[in-house]
C-alpha cells in the first residue's frame, strides 16, 4: 500500500467511454475511475458525453435537460488501486425528469372572465389538469367562491388553490382570473391578468360591464388568442392586444349592423394610434 493523494487531475472522457464500451459492450450511464489516486466521475447517456469531467463536479450535456452541475464528494484513494464502479446517480435522473415535464407544462394553465354570480363569461384552459366540463366548473365555483369577498378592484391580488396560483382583479360586475402553476412567477401571471384588463377596458370603450362584454364576446376571445397561445405568453401590452384584435377583426370584415363591434373596434385604433405618436 502506497501513500493517498488528495490531488485530482481530468481526462477526456471519450477515452474512458471508448474503453469501457470495448471492455463491456455498452456505454455506462455513470462511472468512477480510480487508477493512481485519479478519481473521475461522470454522468453518461450514450451520445451525450462531455469532453473533460474531474472530481470536483459532473457537468452534464443532454437534449433532454437544461445544463446541470452536480457536486462530488471527495475521495483519497491509495495508489496502485483500479476498479471502475457504477455510481448512484437516481436523484439525478429523478431531478432531471421533473425538470423534463415541468419545461412541458404550460406556464398558464387557463384564464377566467366571470360575472358578479361566478358564471362564465369567457374561459380558456391551457391545461389537461381539469379534462372534464365538471372539473372545470367546480374550479371556477371555487375559485369565485374564495375570492368574491376580497377587494380586489384598485390593484391585483394572489391566491393559492389546489396547488395552483391564482391572480385576479375585479372590474364592475366581472371578475379577472389567470391561473398558473404554484411554481411560476407571481409577477408574470400579474402581468398577464394586467394586459387581459387593459385591452378588453380598451375594446369595450371603457363599459366594463358583463352586458357589454356579453355583446363583443368575440373580441374578448380574440384578445385571449392574443395574449396567451397553448399556455405560452404570447403580448401583455394591453394597447398591442388591442390593436391586434382591432385590425383582426376589420381584415376580416364585419356587418354593418354590428354597430357596438363597429365602435369598440374603432376606439381601440384610436386609443392604439394616439399611444404610438406620444
Amino acid at each position: 500500500m502506497q501513500g493517498r493523494v488528495t490531488q485530482y487531475q481530468t481526462i477526456p472522457l471519450k477515452v474512458i467511454c471508448f474503453i469501457w464500451r470495448v471492455v463491456l459492450g455498452h456505454a455506462p450511464s455513470a462511472i468512477t475511475l480510480q487508477h493512481r489516486g485519479i478519481i473521475i466521475e461522470s454522468t453518461l447517456c450514450g451520445s451525450c458525453i462531455g469532453e473533460q469531467e474531474c472530481v470536483d463536479q459532473i457537468l452534464v450535456r443532454c437534449p433532454y435537460a437544461s445544463k446541470q452541475t452536480i457536486p462530488s464528494q471527495r475521495k483519497e484513494m491509495p495508489f496502485g488501486f483500479c476498479n471502475p464502479l457504477t455510481t448512484q446517480l437516481t436523484d439525478f435522473s429523478q431531478s432531471m425528469g421533473h425538470s423534463a415535464r415541468r419545461d412541458a407544462s404550460p406556464i398558464i394553465k387557463n384564464v377566467l372572465l366571470l360575472d358578479s354570480e361566478g358564471k362564465r363569461v369567457a374561459v380558456k384552459y391551457f391545461s389537461d389538469e381539469w379534462p372534464a366540463n365538471s372539473t372545470k366548473l367546480a374550479f371556477e365555483k371555487l375559485v369565485f367562491t374564495k375570492t368574491q369577498k376580497t377587494n380586489a378592484r384598485t390593484e391585483a391580488e394572489i391566491a393559492m388553490f389546489e396547488n395552483n396560483v391564482v391572480v385576479y382583479r375585479f372590474i364592475q360586475d366581472l371578475h379577472f382570473f389567470v391561473t398558473g402553476g404554484d411554481d411560476e412567477n407571481e409577477l408574470a401571471l400579474a402581468t398577464v391578468l394586467q394586459g387581459f384588463c387593459d385591452s378588453v377596458t380598451l375594446l369595450l370603450r371603457g363599459n366594463v360591464d358583463q352586458r357589454e362584454a356579453l355583446e363583443n364576446l368575440d373580441l374578448i376571445y380574440l384578445c385571449l388568442d392574443e395574449i396567451v397561445d397553448g399556455g405560452m405568453i404570447l403580448e401583455t401590452d394591453g394597447n398591442m392586444i388591442a390593436g391586434k384584435v382591432a385590425t383582426h377583426s376589420i381584415d376580416e370584415g364585419s356587418p354593418l349592423s354590428e354597430q357596438t363591434i363597429t365602435q369598440a373596434l374603432a376606439a381601440a385604433r384610436e386609443h392604439l394610434t394616439r399611444s404610438l405618436l406620444r
